[in-house]
């Protein structure tokens, strides 16, 4: 089992827009693999975030094989039913993933 966790931050300013490094209980992480999640050159996520409404998708890290020190990140977001007492039903906007929900070139520093 891979428990990712996560910070995003605004590029310029720096400021936290998401984390997750602080959750200790892994039933409680929001990235989890998914079985045998490992494919090839591929490892599969679940991406679930039950204080917004319950969404879902997953999460899938390619390595990219001419260099080593980055890795392709892709969301996939699960079709959802928005419950009623759910806050973004409604809203033009959708829930708001706080992860990034294009595909990124994730690059290794030390």
């Amino acid at each position: 089992l891979l428990i990712g966790k996560y910070t995003i931050t605004e590029t310029i300013s720096g400021n936290v827009i998401s984390s997750t490094m602080s959750i200790m209980d892994v039933n409680l992480a929001k990235l989890s693999s998914i079985g045998n999640s490992l494919v090839s050159n591929r490892c599969y996520f679940v991406y679930s975030d039950p204080n917004l409404c319950d969404v879902t998708g997953t999460v899938i890290l390619l390595r990219d094989l001419t260099n080593i020190n980055t890795l392709l990140y892709k969301f996939l977001q699960s079709e959802i039913w928005i419950e009623n007492d759910c806050p973004y039903k409604g809203d033009p906007n959708g829930i708001p993933i706080p992860i990034p929900t294009q595909m990124v070139t994730l690059t290794k520093v030390n």
